[in-house]
């Protein structure tokens, strides 16, 4: 026999394990990236099954007629004046009322408002950067949510979209321009610097885009003032003396 180490070393390369490391890391990946996508679709078809909703409640409102009058009371007979012989007498005392301190209701008893929550859960979702999911509460919110709709548009960079609910929050809320500080609702200043880059970017890039324009202004009236939004609407109206926006954001602003 030959002394230990002697031996002749085998010839045959080793075979590595980095190619199973590598299978394992690229199928785990796959698997992420097909749960990812199954999730993005799901959202996309509630998305799209609130918005249905919402178009239909909008045309639901415009067909909305204002109910007649009610009727005027019919008039009641005049009682019969007493007579001389007979005394009059006095109306009887009415009940007190009952105090407004006696009245208690509990937080369970009155309930909480639905619409008021679900757009406190899109609020904690638009603040994580979560748009998709802020605006699927905000769906199922309306009509009180159609500002923060815009809101989440124009995070998403729809700005078709972000003016069509910003055009819908003029017509149901007067107050709608001062409802809230764009700025204030999103998580980090960083975000909030991206989306409103963006937009400028699309003004400077078309600078014939009544939408982006409009959009531009709303942003701009909360930092720049009035005079700035005022100075790009009436562009937008110069080229379209008809855009609704443009005139209804105008009337806002006032002299």
């Amino acid at each position: 026999m030959l002394p230990p180490g002697l031996l002749p070393e085998s010839s045959e390369p080793r075979r590595s394990a980095a190619p199973w490391i590598l299978g394992v890391v690229v199928l785990t990946s796959l698997l992420a990236l097909l749960g990812t996508l199954l999730q993005v679709r799901r959202l996309t078809r509630e998305r799209d099954d609130e918005r249905k909703r919402v178009d239909e409640l909008v045309a639901a409102l415009k067909k909305k007629v204002e109910p007649p009058p009610p009727p005027a009371p019919a008039e009641l007979p005049k009682p019969p004046a007493p007579s001389p012989e007979t005394p009059v007498q006095p109306p009887p005392a009415a009940p007190a009322a009952k105090r407004t301190s006696d009245l208690r209701f509990s937080s369970s008893e009155l309930g909480r408002d639905p619409l008021a929550e679900r757009i406190s859960q899109g609020l904690h979702e638009f603040r994580s950067a979560r748009y998709a999911q802020a605006e699927l509460q905000f769906f199922r919110a309306v009509p009180d949510s159609f500002l923060y709709l815009a809101l989440a548009g124009l995070a998403r960079g729809d700005w078709r979209e972000a003016l069509g609910f910003l055009s819908r929050a003029m017509a149901a809320d007067p107050k709608w321009l001062h409802r809230v500080n764009p700025r204030d609702l999103f998580g980090t200043e960083a975000e909030y610097r991206r989306v409103l880059e963006g937009v400028e970017a699309q003004v400077a890039k078309d600078p014939l885009d009544s939408e982006s324009k409009v959009l531009l202004a709303y942003l701009r009236y909360h930092d720049q003032g009035a005079a700035y939004a005022k100075a790009l609407l009436i562009e937008v109206t110069n080229v379209k003396p008809d855009h609704e926006e443009a005139k209804r954001f105008l009337e806002a602003l006032g002299p």
